[in-house]
């Protein structure tokens, strides 16, 4: 018997064989026309829990993808950590407006912390899509990874100089996050999430170096993975990551997602030369391929991924909300297709 959607995808991110690639987005997934066929808008579904497993669940009922997720923001931890949020519109998402910490103040973390903010309505929401999916496709919880709540607490330009400047005082600061990231993740385990999806945007090497990634971004992702376990983990980092490809495997993250600008044959040879088995997301460029793309350019490169030997075929990153459905549905291939 043929494996579903949720099978598939779930031994796709452990890098094992599948019948057919596996096709999902493990970041942001609604779009403007999902909205619309569903009566479902931003800002609303980013701040009501039943809308926003409306909307998530979209990303299977309309681009039939192999799994699903929330939240679509990427403010929720910063916010129930202190940041003021700017709630966005229906092209927009949530954004953080103001930080609450200068580098030489001390974070504190909030006991009340799970219920503060949107933490509870992304807890509904991830639990009623749960519900609603079943074992059909698999349910990504995301959080932000310690790294880059980091940066919106004490403000990104801030954050940067520190990164240089003062490392030592920034301990606290990742101490903090990594456990605000660790008990959302838990919860969101709890609420029925098959997968957790980190995302550490600001640990991009387009915005730091290997050295400072290796020793304040590295640490603090390793053991925000090892307290999500055995609940299976997947790492994001935006822009191209051969050169901190090692560090990434060693979190122990069950798969690793990346931009096409990554060398994945690098990544699936190191991958190999730490005798690991290691899911690798991705292939598809956000943007040349679905916003400003077509069907054809994106099923062009879906089955370039396929060829380049992506275990899971997926974009790069959020996935464009004004990308159409049928230029997303183009990543669907069948299995005769990559024989």
């Amino acid at each position: 018997m043929r494996n579903g959607k949720r099978e598939i995808f779930l031994k796709a991110i452990r890098g094992e064989a599948t019948e057919r690639p596996s096709v999902a987005c493990v970041n942001q997934t609604g779009t403007y026309e999902q909205m619309a066929a569903l009566g479902i808008k931003w800002p609303d579904s980013n701040f009501d829990a039943d809308l926003m497993a409306g909307l998530a669940i979209g990303a299977h009922t309309i681009l039939d993808l192999d799994a699903v997720r929330v939240p679509f923001c990427q403010t929720i931890e910063e916010e129930a950590l202190g940041c003021g949020v700017l709630i966005g519109d229906e092209k927009n998402l949530p954004s953080i407006a103001t930080h609450p910490y200068d580098i030489d103040m001390t974070p504190h973390f909030p006991e009340d912390y799970l219920t503060r903010g949107r933490i509870p309505v992304l807890c509904k929401a991830l639990k009623k899509v749960k519900e609603e999916v079943g074992d059909e496709v698999a349910v990504i919880g995301g959080v932000i990874g310690p790294f880059t709540i980091v940066g919106e607490l004490i403000g990104i330009n801030n954050f940067m100089v520190a990164t240089l400047k003062h490392p030592k005082m920034l301990h606290e600061f990742l101490r903090v996050a990594t456990k605000a990231a660790t008990q959302l993740a838990q919860a969101l385990v709890q609420a029925g999430a098959d997968v957790i999806c980190i995302e550490d945007m600001l640990a991009s090497m387009d915005m730091i170096s290997p050295k400072i990634y290796k020793e304040l971004a590295w640490p603090w992702e390793e053991e925000l993975t090892s307290r999500i376990a055995p609940a299976p983990v997947i790492l994001h980092i935006c822009g191209r990551v051969n050169p901190i490809i090692k560090p990434m495997i060693a979190t122990g993250a069950a798969a690793l997602s990346f931009e096409p600008k990554t060398d994945v044959a690098a990544v699936k040879l190191a991958i190999q030369e730490e005798g690991k088995k290691i899911g690798v997301i991705g292939g598809i460029d956000t943007m040349k391929d679905l916003f400003f793309g077509n069907p054809e350019i994106a099923r062009a490169s879906a089955l370039k991924a396929a060829e380049d030997g992506y275990d899971v075929i997926a974009p790069g990153c959020s996935i464009p909300p004004g990308a159409t459905t049928e230029t997303i549905k183009a990543m669907l291939l069948q299995e005769t297709e990559t024989c």
